[in-house]
C-alpha cells in the first residue's frame, strides 16, 4: 500500500518531496510537502519517517533524530549537522516504514552551506538532473566573489560578494569587529593594503555580503595581484587568503580601455596554482601603437576618404616590418561578417606617414557580406590587426568630427545611408542603414476599389528636395499563393517633425476587384508588404509592417471617422463609469464566457485551446466572447466579437459569468461575487517574474508594480505545465489560490498531432514540400535600442546562399521587434511569421527551433525534434537583465551557440548533433512536460464545470 503511494519518480514530483530546508541552531530542518500529511500520517507513525544518507554499501552515514508535525501541520525532520561526515557525493534517503526512496526535490529551492563545528568541514546539498537531494563535502566554501571590475585614472573599482557561510552570523550581529584585507601587489615592488570596514553593512543576502571599493595605484599599466582577507579585530588575526571566483563582468580577455586618452589592453586572470594564495591578477598593458584618425574627408555624394596617423614610439618600427599594402577592415558586430578594403600608406608630411582608404559605392558594394549593421573599423598590417582610435590627444569633446557627415550608395533597387562616428569606446565605427526607412503605418483603405495606405518614413541625410510623385509597385505576399503585385504612385512629403521624417501616400493605379481586395485583407498581417520605387532619379525599397491595430477601411469610413473621432473622445470619458454602474445593477448572465489572449492581440494560445474544446462539448449552450483588436483574426466556429475598450467590451466585462484569460485584465476590472477568472499564463519561466526579479535589473521595475500584484488578486484559480511553474508562479505573484498542474491545453495539439493540418499550414505560408522548416524565436531583449530598426543577429547573406535550397526560415518575434524589422530581402528563403495566430501550428511544421532564453523551449521539447540555442550575448543576458531560475547551460536540452558561423554549421549537422543530446533532451522532456497527456482542455473544462455545480475547488 505505502509503495503505491509515494511514489518516488523525479519526473513527477505530484507526489512526496521536500518544499523547504533550512539550518536552525545546530540542526538541518526538511520541510516536507502536503502529501505526507495528507496521504501518510493517517497509516503510519511519524517515527516510522526519517531522513538518512548511506554508503556505496548500504552503511548508515548519519540518520535524522526525529520528526514532528508543527503548528501549520508541516512534516518537519531535523537532522544533526554533528552526525554528518561524509566525504563524497552521496544521495539522501527518505525511510517511510519499510520502504526507502531517494529524496526528491524542486530544482529551484534555495539550498543552505552547511558547517560542521565538530569535523572543521563544509557540507553543500546539491539536487542532481533528475532533482534527487545529495550532500558532498567541500574542504573550504568560505569565498569571494569579483562581480565586477572597472578602471578609471588611476583607480581600480571592483564590486565584492563574500560568501562567509561560517562567519555570517557573527559578522551581522557585530560587524565593526570584523573588516575586510584587500592587499594590492604591483609589479613585485610596491604593497598596497585597504581596509574595508563593515561598519555599516547594507546589502547582504543569505551568506553574502555585497561591497564595493575603489583600489588607488600608483602605475596602472603593470601587473596588479590582489589578495583578500578577513580581519576579525578581537583576536587579531586574519582569515588569510580567501578563495577567489571571477564573475564575467570582472573577466576580460584582450578587452581595449581607454585611461587618460590613452589606450590599453585589460586582461584579468585567477591564479590558484599556489595552494596557499588565491590571486586575482589584472594585468593592463599600454598600447605601444594606435591608428588614430587624422581626418575624414567627404569626396562625393557617395564616398569618404579615411586619413588614419600612427601614435605610439613603435609606429615606424612595426611599418618597417609590414611587407604587404595595409587593408581597412571593418566587422560587423552581431554576425562578425567582414568588408575589406584596400589601404595604401603615404606622407603626410616629412615627418609622419599615414594610412588612406577610400570607402566609396563601387568598394562597399563588391563586398560579399555587405549589409546594414554596425561594422567596428581596425587596421591590418601584415598579420597584425588594430582598431582605429579616435584623435584623443586633442580631446573627443573638443573634436569637431565626433560625428560624421553620412553618405549615400546605391544599387539597382535600392540606396544605403552610411555613417562613419565613434562609438562608446571611443574607436571608429561605420553604421550601414538602409537610405528610406518604414516608421508607422497610419491607415490602409479601399477608395473607389483603389488601394489606399498612408504613413510615415524616415529617409536619412542627405535628403533634401525629395518630396514628390514616384512611381512604382507594392507586393503583398499572401497566404496560400504568390504574392499580389499592383503598380503603385508614391506620393512623398516632408513634415516639420524632425529633419528626417516624411509622410508617404501610397496609390494603387489599377482598380482592384472583390477578389483581390478579399486577399489583400486577409495578407494585413501575414508579412511585410514591399514597396518599390521604379523612377530612375530616386530608386528605394521599404516594408510596410502591419499592426494588429490597423483596420482596412472604405472611404466612407474614412470621411465618417474625422466627424465622429472628437464626440467619440467625450464619450469614451463615460466608458468606466458606466462599466461600474453595470456591475452593480445588472445581473451575472450564467454560462456567458469572456475569452482573452494576449491582451486582445490574438485568436491563440491556452485560450483558444479551452473554447474550441468547450464549444465541441457544449456548443450553443453558453454564450461565447472573444476580445480581439481585428475580428479577422477569430477563426473558430462561434464568437460574438469585441474591440478592447469598446462600448461591447465592457458590457460583457461587467456581465460575464467566467473569464479566461492568459495575461492581466487591465485595472478597472472588478471581480463579482458567483463569477470566475481563469488564469491560463503563458509559459513555463526561464527568466525571472514578478517579485523574483533582482532589484538592480532593467525589469525591476514593470515586474514588481503594485498594480501588478493587484491584478493577480483578481484570480481565482491558475493552471500550469508543471510544479516548477506552480511554485515559482506562487511564489513571485504572492499567490494565495489554487494552482492546478495539469498541462497546458495549448499543448493538446502538439501531443495530438493532426498531419492534415501540418499541410495546411505549410500551404498557408507558400513552403515548398521539399523545403524544412527552421523556427527562429528569439525573446525580446528589454535593453534593445528600440529607435533602430531591428537586425537578426546571423549573418542572413550567408545562410542564404547555403540553405536556401533545403530550408525556408519562419521568424517569430517579439511584437516589439516585429514592428522594426525592415524584411525587404530574401523573401522566398525567410518569412515574418510574428503575427500568425497560433504558434502551435508553427511548433509542428518546424524540424529545427532556434530559441535563445525563451519559454519557447519548453513547448516545442514536446515534439521530441531538435533544437539550438543562440545565446551570442548570454553573459549580459544573465547578469544584467534579468537573471535565470535555472542553470540554463545546464539544462538547455541542445547546442548553446555563439556565433553566427557556428549557428550555420550546427544547423547544416543537425542530425548528429541532435543524437549527442538525445539524453539531455530527454531528460528535459522528463521534467517540465510529464503532465502534457494531450488532455488538458479537458481538464480544465471540468474544473470551470466544478465552478458551476458550486463545488468547491483547492
Amino acid at each position: 500500500m505505502i509503495r503505491h503511494i509515494l511514489k518516488w519518480n523525479p519526473a513527477n514530483v505530484n507526489t512526496g518531496y521536500v518544499k523547504k530546508i533550512y539550518i536552525s541552531d545546530s540542526k538541518i530542518v526538511f520541510i516536507m510537502n502536503d502529501y505526507f500529511r495528507n496521504k501518510l500520517l493517517n497509516n503510519i507513525a511519524r517515527t516510522d519517517v526519517c531522513i538518512s544518507c548511506e554508503d556505496e554499501d548500504g552503511n548508515t552515514l548519519f540518520r535524522s533524530s526525529s520528526t514532528h508535525v508543527d503548528d501549520q501541520n508541516n512534516i518537519e525532520i531535523f537532522v544533526p549537522i554533528e552526525k554528518i561526515n561524509v566525504d563524497k557525493n552521496l544521495p539522501l534517503w527518505i525511510h517511510v516504514g519499510n520502504n526507502k526512496y531517494k529524496l526528491s526535490i524542486n530544482k529551484h529551492l534555495e539550498l543552505p552551506m552547511i558547517y560542521n563545528q565538530k569535523t572543521k568541514y563544509f557540507y553543500r546539498l546539491i539536487i542532481s538532473k533528475n532533482n534527487i537531494l545529495g550532500i558532498e563535502r567541500i574542504n573550504n566554501e568560505e569565498y569571494i566573489s569579483i562581480d565586477s571590475l572597472s578602471i578609471y585614472n588611476k583607480n581600480i573599482n571592483i564590486t565584492l560578494s563574500l560568501v562567509l557561510p561560517s562567519h555570517f552570523t557573527e559578522i551581522i550581529k557585530n560587524p565593526k569587529n570584523f573588516s575586510l584585507i584587500i592587499e594590492a601587489i604591483s609589479d613585485e615592488t610596491s604593497h598596497r593594503i585597504t581596509e574595508i570596514n563593515f561598519d555599516n553593512i547594507h546589502n547582504y543576502y543569505s551568506c553574502t555580503i555585497q561591497l564595493s571599493t575603489q583600489l588607488p595605484v600608483q602605475k596602472i599599466d603593470t601587473i596588479h595581484k590582489l589578495t583578500f582577507s578577513l580581519n576579525k579585530k578581537d583576536s587579531k588575526s586574519y582569515f588569510n587568503n580567501l578563495p577567489i571566483q571571477i564573475k564575467s563582468n570582472a573577466l576580460f580577455n584582450n578587452e581595449l580601455i581607454v585611461i587618460d586618452n590613452d589606450s590599453y589592453f585589460l586582461n584579468t586572470v585567477l591564479d590558484e596554482n599556489n595552494n596557499d594564495t588565491s590571486q586575482y591578477i589584472i594585468k593592463v598593458e599600454k598600447l605601444k601603437f594606435e591608428p588614430r584618425v587624422k581626418l575624414v574627408e567627404k569626396v562625393s555624394l557617395n564616398s569618404f576618404k579615411i586619413t588614419i596617423e600612427f601614435y605610439g614610439k613603435y609606429s615606424h618600427a612595426i611599418l618597417n616590418q609590414v611587407k604587404t599594402d595595409p587593408l581597412l577592415l571593418f566587422v560587423e558586430r552581431s554576425n562578425k561578417a567582414t568588408m575589406l578594403y584596400k589601404a595604401k600608406i603615404n606622407r603626410f608630411t616629412q615627418n609622419t606617414e599615414v594610412v588612406e582608404a577610400i570607402i566609396d559605392e563601387t568598394s562597399v558594394l563588391k563586398n560579399s557580406t555587405f549589409s546594414t549593421g554596425i561594422w567596428d573599423a581596425f587596421l591590418k598590417l601584415g598579420d597584425k590587426i588594430f582598431p582605429v582610435a579616435n584623435p584623443r590627444k586633442n580631446l573627443i569633446q573638443y573634436y569637431r568630427a565626433y560625428n560624421y557627415p553620412q553618405i549615400v550608395i546605391k544599387n539597382q533597387l535600392d540606396q544605403y545611408s552610411l555613417k562613419l562616428y565613434y562609438n562608446f569606446k571611443g574607436y571608429l565605427s561605420l553604421l550601414i542603414r538602409d537610405y528610406v526607412i518604414f516608421k508607422n503605418l497610419k491607415s490602409i483603405s479601399f477608395i473607389n476599389r483603389k488601394l489606399h495606405i498612408n504613413g510615415n518614413v524616415n529617409i536619412m541625410k542627405p535628403n533634401k528636395g525629395l518630396s514628390g510623385s514616384y512611381l512604382g509597385e507594392i507586393s503583398i505576399p499572401v497566404p496560400f499563393e504568390k504574392p499580389v503585385v499592383l503598380p503603385i504612385n508614391i506620393q512623398l512629403q516632408k513634415t516639420d517633425k524632425n529633419d528626417i521624417e516624411y509622410k508617404f501616400l501610397i496609390k494603387s493605379l489599377v482598380k482592384i476587384n472583390k477578389k483581390i481586395s478579399k486577399k489583400i485583407i486577409t495578407a494585413k498581417t501575414y508579412s511585410n508588404w514591399i514597396v518599390q520605387s521604379t523612377d530612375e532619379q530616386f530608386k528605394f525599397r521599404f516594408p510596410i509592417i502591419s499592426e494588429k491595430e490597423v483596420n482596412i477601411g472604405i472611404s466612407q469610413l474614412i470621411k465618417t471617422n474625422r466627424f465622429i473621432s472628437k464626440s467619440k473622445k467625450l464619450l469614451d470619458k463615460f466608458k468606466i463609469p458606466t462599466y461600474k454602474l453595470f456591475t452593480k445593477i445588472l445581473p451575472v448572465k450564467k454560462n456567458t464566457f469572456v475569452f482573452q489572449s494576449f491582451y486582445g492581440n490574438s485568436y491563440a494560445d491556452n485560450p483558444k485551446a479551452i473554447y474550441e474544446k468547450l464549444y465541441e462539448l457544449e456548443g450553443d449552450k453558453n454564450k461565447y466572447v472573444w476580445v480581439l483588436k481585428d475580428s479577422n483574426l477569430f477563426t473558430g466556429k462561434k464568437a460574438k466579437i469585441v474591440k478592447p475598450f469598446s462600448w461591447k467590451y465592457y458590457y460583457y466585462m461587467a456581465r460575464a459569468q467566467f473569464f479566461i484569460n492568459n495575461a492581466n485584465f487591465p485595472d478597472f476590472f472588478i471581480k463579482r461575487k458567483n463569477t470566475f477568472f481563469l488564469q491560463t499564463w503563458h509559459g513555463t519561466p526561464l527568466k525571472k517574474l514578478g517579485l523574483d526579479v533582482p532589484k538592480d535589473a532593467s525589469a525591476y521595475a514593470a515586474n514588481s508594480d503594485i498594480k501588478l500584484l493587484e491584478r493577480t488578486k483578481k484570480w481565482d484559480i491558475l493552471i500550469s505545465p508543471n510544479e516548477y511553474t506552480s511554485e515559482i508562479m506562487k511564489r513571485a505573484y504572492q499567490l494565495n489560490i489554487p494552482i492546478k498542474t495539469i498541462g497546458y491545453p495549448r499543448n493538446d495539439q502538439l501531443v495530438n498531432v493532426d498531419k492534415e493540418k501540418i499541410e495546411k499550414v505549410k500551404e498557408y505560408f507558400n513552403i515548398p514540400k521539399d523545403k524544412k522548416v527552421i523556427l527562429y524565436a528569439p525573446t525580446w531583449r528589454e535593453d534593445d535600442d528600440k529607435k533602430e530598426s531591428y537586425r537578426l543577429k546571423f549573418n542572413v547573406n550567408k545562410f542564404y546562399k547555403t540553405l536556401k535550397n533545403k530550408y525556408v526560415i519562419l521568424l517569430r518575434l517579439h511584437y516589439f521587434d516585429a514592428k522594426r524589422m525592415q524584411l525587404k530581402d530574401y523573401s522566398d528563403f525567410i518569412i515574418n511569421a510574428t503575427y500568425y495566430n497560433d504558434i502551435g501550428d508553427l511548433y509542428n511544421i518546424a524540424d529545427i527551433l532556434i530559441t535563445d532564453y525563451s519559454s519557447v523551449m519548453f513547448d516545442f521539447s514536446i515534439t521530441k525534434k531538435p533544437m539550438i540555442f543562440y545565446a551570442y550575448d548570454y553573459a549580459k543576458y544573465q547578469d544584467k537583465l534579468r537573471g535565470f531560475y535555472l542553470d540554463f547551460k545546464a539544462i538547455a536540452p541542445g547546442p548553446i551557440v555563439k556565433d553566427s558561423d557556428e549557428l550555420l554549421f550546427t544547423i547544416k549537422n543537425i542530425e548528429k548533433i541532435n543524437e549527442k543530446y538525445k539524453t539531455k533532451y530527454e531528460k528535459f522532456r522528463n521534467q517540465f512536460c510529464s503532465h502534457e497527456s494531450g488532455n488538458a482542455s479537458l481538464e480544465t473544462i471540468n474544473i470551470l464545470n466544478r465552478f458551476r455545480k458550486g463545488e468547491k475547488i483547492e
